[in-house]
């Protein structure tokens, strides 16, 4: 059977462990190369929070939520 390729729309990316974007439709890892639309399409907001995830630089510190007994 054939199958087509998802084109991965930034709609549908979500961030991962280790600095990494994955397709919540297909469940590929995917890179800035291939993304739709193109990541220098995108604005600097969109870019400037891609680059800091894969920096690890939007990483949460470990533990409870804050408001959250414990």
């Amino acid at each position: 059977m054939a199958m087509l390729s998802c084109i991965h729309h930034v709609s549908w990316l979500k961030p991962i462990d280790g600095g990494k974007h994955q397709c919540t439709y297909c469940r590929e890892v995917v890179t800035k190369k291939e993304i739709y639309p193109k990541f220098e399409d995108l604005g600097v907001e969109f870019q400037q929070k891609w680059d800091r995830h894969e920096k690890g630089e939007d990483a949460k510190p470990a533990g409870p939520a804050p408001g959250v007994a414990s």
